[in-house]
Order: structure tokens, then sequence, then C-alpha cells
């Protein structure tokens, strides 16, 4: 497994950030997964924002925040002779795994 984080500076807007990956010992192995957390995917301070911020939600608006907190499944990326290139969102985290 392979963490790639792109974290900005909090006083800085940051930028996304394009990031090769090379992998040894897995030339047979032709698909990696990726399992993103970023504004797009698991984002509750989106959600909680959106919602105005409320000081003690509701039962229906801790619901809101749990669905916002899932994460899709996992995309499944082609791998080039164990070469693979992705792209981080700003303060996004995107864990690789790679099957061996």
């Amino acid at each position: 497994m392979i963490a790639v984080w792109n974290l900005a500076d909090p006083d800085k807007q940051g930028i996304v950030k394009t990031v090769k990956l090379e992998v040894s010992g897995v030339n047979n192995v032709r698909a990696a997964r990726l399992s993103r957390l970023d504004a797009a995917h698991g984002n509750t301070l989106a959600a909680y924002e959106e919602m105005g911020k409320p000081r003690y939600p509701t039962q229906a608006q801790v619901a809101q925040l749990n669905q916002a907190a899932e994460l899709p499944a996992p995309e499944q990326v082609a791998l080039s002779n164990g070469q693979l290139t992705i792209h981080v969102g700003v303060d996004g985290l995107v864990i690789v795994e790679v099957p061996w």
C-alpha cells in the first residue's frame, strides 16, 4: 500500500499535483486500486458548511454527515510495466493498493 498526500499550507491555495509512481516486482500486475479522500470524496466539512455549520446538528444532519463521510468503492487504474500516474487534489490523500 502506498499513501500519497498533497498537503497545502493553511495560508496557501495549493494546486493539484501529478505524481508518477514506479513499483518494482509487479510486472505481471495490470491494475491497482485507488481510494481517495479529498474535496469530492469523504468531505464532511463541505457538507457541514453547506448545512450552515449547526452548533447542535439534528439526527437527520448527523445522518447526512455520516453519508458524506462514506467513500466510494476504490477506482481500478491500469498499471503499465509497474508505472502509474495519479492526480492528487489539494489537501487530498490517495491510497494506492497494488496486488502482489
